[in-house]
């Protein structure tokens, strides 16, 4: 019979192959080890509820690539994917909160911010001066006008013949909402980076940017979030 120090001796050592396990399990194991992925994401940490064709172009690679990596960070979870006029946009998850996930995506179509800018440039305007204003056809302007009208972020006034349109304050108070849901964001992607075996080192100094460090295999890379939700006026 085998003596019972033998026996609690072969029960607690640890095996050479228990130990590769082990160490694999602490590698990282995160769709970011991709540095094409991280150059996607860190773009839409600084331009959320960005285009595919835009985000193609800011990081140098092809529609397609661009599409394949975002895919593979959608799935993850990292991104979130939704549709707006049909077309898909993509934003980090949980970045912005979802009563105003829209609001900022409209903004984000440089068509829309050209008309939302003309309106608090010259409050009061209606379609036919903002037109001119901003060198668009008036189908273009209505379409604009009416998103922004949809979002809350425009409101208008029937003067005669004319309909005009002016600013609310709702942009205003989005930025304000998005204080508290960016913090959340920050502290559940640390978490994530950590549980990841990236050994996230956060910089929460004083400053327009935080930025997380993370380590890959050796080298290290950051992260940089803006602090408030890019204002686009």
């Amino acid at each position: 019979m085998p003596k019972i120090g033998d026996a609690l001796k072969t029960a607690v050592e640890i095996r050479p192959s228990d130990a590769v396990v082990q160490q694999k399990r602490a590698k990282p194991t995160s769709v970011l080890m991709n540095s094409n992925r991280r150059r996607i994401f860190q773009h839409l940490c600084r331009n959320p509820c960005d285009r595919l064709g835009a985000i193609a172009n800011a990081t140098a690679m092809s529609r397609s690539s661009a599409k394949w990596h975002l895919d593979t960070l959608v799935k993850s979870d990292y991104v979130q994917e939704f549709l707006i006029d049909g077309e898909p946009h993509f934003c980090p998850r949980g970045m912005i909160s979802g009563g105003n996930l829209l609001l900022f995506s409209v903004l984000a179509n440089r068509k829309n911010l050209a008309i939302y800018r003309a309106v608090l440039q010259n409050p009061g305007s209606d379609a036919g001066i903002l037109s001119s204003s901003t060198n668009m056809s008036m189908s273009m302007v209505r379409g604009c006008l009416g998103r922004m009208l949809d979002m809350g972020l425009l409101t208008r006034t029937v003067d005669g013949r004319y309909i005009r349109f002016f600013p609310t304050e709702r942009y205003n108070e989005a930025v304000r909402e998005e204080i508290a849901a960016r913090g959340k964001f920050v502290r559940v992607l640390l978490k994530r980076l950590s549980s990841e075996h990236l050994k996230p080192d956060f910089d929460d100094l004083k400053g327009p940017d935080m930025t997380i460090t993370i380590t890959l295999l050796g080298q290290k890379d950051t992260i940089v979030i803006p602090r408030h939700i890019h204002t686009f006026i």
